[in-house]
This record gives structure tokens, sequence and C-alpha cells, in this order.
């Protein structure tokens, strides 16, 4: 799928189903879209699960390469998203109103967000789950250099690598907003200096389990460093 323009939403798809959706093994590239979704616009009350595909170059004003709506859960794997810019939110994705979010063994490169979520802007009811990502010199204009999450539930990131991701305000990788728990073990490996706004995790009055350089406040709780 290369080179499709949308004058609305959806470069190369817009998609509307009761069903559950699954896109693999697809090779998406410089693809533009005026509103949502430089590649995809969804809104689902089902499932949508995305796997092994490569993402370059996509534009748009929310999610450069997806935007999702969703009443059911959103898994991204095994994919490369590379180069994405969105003029407001999410510069791969962005997703809301989904249950749960996974996003696993993915690989995060250059993305750009003018407002939010360098790579993924994230506002759900639901648990988000990050792991084994690498995610490496994203930027976002305002918040989260690589993902700007707001959720009512649970946020979990493990065995991730990420690397020079920046962010104008709060959080060069991470800037979440939650009124359930965080907890970043077994493993969260940041390499950037602190004195560059390395991340900030916002607690919700909860207790945050912190690792791996992360920063965070907690509702009258201090968090530590590690």
């Amino acid at each position: 799928m290369i080179g499709n323009t949308a004058a609305r939403d959806g470069g190369v798809a817009y998609i509307e189903s009761s069903g559950d959706v699954s896109i693999s093994e697809c090779t998406m590239t410089g693809n533009t879209a005026a509103q949502a979704g430089g590649v995809a616009c969804v809104y689902i009350s089902a499932n949508l699960s995305i796997s092994e595909c490569t993402m370059t170059g996509n534009t748009a004003r929310d999610g450069g390469a997806a935007y999702i709506e969703s009443s059911g859960d959103v898994s991204i794997s095994e994919c490369t998203m590379i180069g994405n810019t969105a003029a407001q939110d999410g510069g791969v994705a962005c997703i809301t109103y989904s249950r749960d979010v996974s996003i696993s063994e993915c690989t995060v490169t250059g993305n750009t967000a003018a407002q939010d979520g360098g790579v993924a802007c994230v506002y759900i009811s639901g648990n988000v789950s990050i792991s084994e990502c690498t995610m490496t010199g994203n930027t976002a204009a305002r918040d989260g250099g690589a993902a700007y999450i707001e959720s009512s539930g649970d946020v979990s990131i493990s065995e991730c690598t990420m690397t020079g991701n920046t962010a104008a305000q709060d959080g060069g990788v991470a800037n979440i907003v939650l009124a359930g728990e965080i907890n970043s073990e077994p493993l969260v490996v940041f390499r950037k200096p602190l004195s560059q706004g390395l991340s900030i995790l916002w607690g919700g009055g909860q207790e945050l389990a912190l690792g791996g350089g992360l920063c965070g406040r907690g509702g009258g709780r201090d968090g530590e460093q590690q």
C-alpha cells in the first residue's frame, strides 16, 4: 500500500465493523489522510489485530499510520514503524475507547507528533501493555516522546529499550495519566540522561512501581528513581 491519499479519513482504508478485524503482513508507505489515519481509520465494536506490518512515512492529523476507535481489544505486534507523522496526536497510532491495548515486539523509530505521543497516543478505559519493544528517536512537541497514555486501568511496560525519545514538555519517553497501577517490571531499559526529562508518570493517587530510570508522581507519594 504505497502513496494513497484521502481527503478525510484513512489514506488506504476506512473500516467500520461489528466483527473482529485483522491486518497482517502488509507494507504501508507514504500514505496520507487529511484528518485521521494516514493508512487506516478503524471504527469497530470488536477486536483489532495488526501484526507483522511495516509502516513508513505515513501522515495524518491524528494517527500518522492508524486512527483506532474500538470497544474491544487492540493488539499491535511484530511491526516496524518508521518516520510516520501526526499533525496532532500519535505519530504512529491514536487509539481511543478500547478495552485493553497491547503493543509487543515492535521496532519504532523516528516518528513525530506535533502534540502528544510521538509513537502512540492512547485514551482508554482498560489496561495498557507495552512489551519487548525498541523505541528510538521519536518526538512529541508536547507530552510523551514515545507514548502519551490516559487510562483508568493498569499500565505495564516491560523488556523495552527506549533511546533518544524527546518531548518538549513532560515525559521524554512516556507521559502517563492513570487511575490504576503502573508496573515497569521486570525490565525497562532507558538510555538517556534524567536531566533531559526522561519520563514522568502520573499515578492518580496509586502507588507506583518504578524501575530503570523512571520518574514518578503519584497522588502524594514520592516516586523514586532507580
